[in-house]
Parts: C-alpha cells; structure tokens; sequence
C-alpha cells in the first residue's frame, strides 16, 4: 500500500514538472531580427504585409508582418528592410504561417534584391 503511494506521488510530481515545462515554454521570448523585402499581399483584400528573406540555397523563407497601427510598414513596401519582432506560428488555412509582431522596422536599401 505504501509503495502504491509513493508511485502516485511520483507520477503526480513528474505530470507537474511537464506542465510548468510547458508553461514556461510559452513565455519563452521568441525575438527575432530579419532582413528581407517588405511587400504587400497582393491576394489579400486588407492591407496585410510581409517580409520575403532569400535563403543561401535560393529558397525564401516568408513572414507576415503584424504591426497594427505602425506607419512605418507600409512606408517600408518594397524596399529591403531589417525588421525585429516576437516570432510565433498559426495555423491559417490548414498552413502554418510564421508572423512577426513587429516591434522595430529599419529600410536598409532602396528596393529589393530578387534572386
């Protein structure tokens, strides 16, 4: 019987650990800096944003941009901007969509670099 006590306890101690593990994986900060072209999605009927950052393999890796309220994005479509923000991912259409809540955006180059 108390054997049975003791391997409850235990099991209750490691469910626990695993959740505040989980729980802190939430808070973790997920700052990022990219550098890409800055463009506006052009299927979309509201003005929605994104930065296109060329891989060295020749891919793209594509991030939407939200930055409710910042003039500064719009100003920054098409030209090569650096922008930092908390990186997080959501599932949209069956896809998943890497987005960035901006907090800082900086032109770097007049237009953008294809290829």
């Amino acid at each position: 019987m108390r054997m049975k006590t003791v391997l409850q306890t235990l099991a209750l101690v490691a469910i626990s650990g695993a959740a505040l593990s989980a729980r802190r994986a939430v808070f973790q900060d997920n700052s990022v800096t990219v550098t890409g072209c800055i463009e506006r999605d052009a299927a979309s009927s509201t003005a929605i944003y994104k930065v296109i950052v060329s891989q060295p393999d020749g891919t793209s890796l594509i991030y939407q941009l939200n930055a409710p309220g910042n003039a500064s994005v719009p100003a920054a479509a098409g030209k090569t901007a650096q922008v930092t923000g908390s990186l997080t991912t959501e599932k949209r259409a069956g896809r998943d969509v890497r987005v960035i809540a901006v907090k800082a955006i900086e032109v770097v180059a007049e237009g953008c670099r294809k290829g």
